[in-house]
């Protein structure tokens, strides 16, 4: 098997692991049995070299290393193409690798790509942008940029960091007048929170933000919010 893995330079799991990242990426693929061209990318870079990746002949696959955002960013170059997407979940969260039940370590990540097991899974739109688990206007996105703050400036870590910015955005927050398009629906909205998931999301207190499920919807619905006119 031989894949082109583009890795987030600054992915938090291996950001904070201590060790020289391509070398354990690269004993990793090697112990695997896998042909691995592996490039450790800055964030800004990281666009291109998907799109490259998705189009280079030769591949049996592209790997994305990195977290959610790297994934979506993969899976958007990839869709449509028939080229699958492995997936190292080097980031801080991989909400999809953990719903995806793709494990944690780089090694097992490695070795599930190596045994070539594929599964298809849903993706979902937003105003022409592909996404993998969700995306959100008002509350949400406004915590996150809270967080990046908190987390530069404070040098604090990324859950303390979030706690901080929900409080602040908890407080401040303020309403959205947003026309939504899908199809089947056309309506205005005024919230403060406009949140789209890719599949069914649990709301439970033990399970909240997970899926049961990757590949439950129809593949129809296109949503477009744009502001209220």
């Amino acid at each position: 098997m031989k894949v082109r893995a583009i890795v987030n330079r600054h992915g938090g799991t291996l950001k904070g692991s201590g060790q020289d990242g391509e070398a354990r990426l690269s004993d990793a693929f090697a112990k695997a049995g896998v042909e691995a061209d592996i490039r450790l990318v800055e964030p800004e870079e990281i666009f291109d070299a998907l799109a490259e990746g998705a189009k280079a002949p030769g591949l049996d696959a592209l790997v994305a290393g990195g977290g959610d955002g790297t994934l979506s960013c993969a899976a958007g170059h990839l869709a449509g193409t028939g080229r699958p997407l492995g997936i190292l979940p080097l980031g801080t969260l991989n909400h999809l690798a953990r719903d995806a039940g793709i494990p944690a370590g780089i090694e097992e990540a490695a070795a599930i790509i190596a045994a070539g097991y594929t599964r298809e899974i849903d993706l979902a739109e937003v105003n022409g942008r592909i996404f993998v688990n969700n995306s959100s206007v008002g509350l949400y996105p406004d915590m996150v940029r809270l967080r990046e703050a908190e987390q530069e400036r404070r040098g604090r870590s990324k859950r303390l960091a979030m706690l901080s910015a929900s409080l602040t955005t908890l407080r401040h927050f303020r309403r959205h007048r947003l026309w939504i398009s899908a199809e089947g629906l056309e309506a205005p909205i005024h919230t403060p929170l406009l949140f789209v998931g890719n599949n069914r999301y649990e709301t439970s207190l033990l399970t909240l933000g997970r899926r049961a499920a990757l590949d439950q919807g129809d593949g129809q619905h296109h949503l477009a919010p744009e502001p209220a006119k």
